[in-house]
């Protein structure tokens, strides 16, 4: 009897760990200066559902990623709204969207935004918080070796990109 009830307790106990599970939904995000440093260069990784769900609410109105380019305009856009680098006279810089790739598991957003690296920096990351209140948006600075990620939250959506050093 006690070996039923040893089984019937392991059951509860994963099936309790099962319906609390949820699905990770962060982004991830590596930012890097070009040559000259008039340009950093992101890569930004999304799960396409949540994409899909911010674009639709952002543009009121169904997005379905897929085609490729038949999304651009928008990602652009809602890219400049919430993926936003401004400096400390609070001038935000323009993004310039490269491309994308979207697969089943993953949506990769490749963007540009001109700026000079001599300057003091901040990103505001509100990527999908609205549609997703436990999101966390990673973001890795390439030329920053050793330093942390910065985790955007609900609760943290601005923060200062680290310097770099002028050679």
């Amino acid at each position: 009897m006690e070996k039923a009830q040893y089984l019937a307790s392991l059951w509860l106990l994963i099936a309790a760990s099962l319906v609390l599970a949820h699905p990770s939904h962060d982004s991830y995000a590596e930012l890097d200066w070009n040559e000259d440093g008039t340009s950093l260069e992101i890569s930004l990784r999304v799960v396409p559902e949540d994409l899909e769900s911010a674009l639709s609410e952002f543009s009121r109105s169904p997005v379905v990623l897929g085609t490729p380019g038949a999304n651009d305009k928008l990602i652009a856009a809602y890219l400049a709204e919430h993926f936003r680098i401004y400096n400390e006279a609070e001038t935000v810089f323009p993004v310039v969207l490269v491309g994308t790739e979207v697969s089943y598991e993953e949506t990769w957003i490749y963007f540009t935004v001109s700026s000079d690296k001599r300057q003091n920096l901040l990103l505001q990351n509100t990527l999908i918080l609205a549609q997703r209140p436990q999101q966390a948006n990673r973001v890795r600075y390439l030329w920053a070796k050793g330093q942390p990620d910065q985790v955007f939250t609900r609760a943290h959506i601005r923060g200062r990109l680290p310097q770099k050093l002028i050679p």
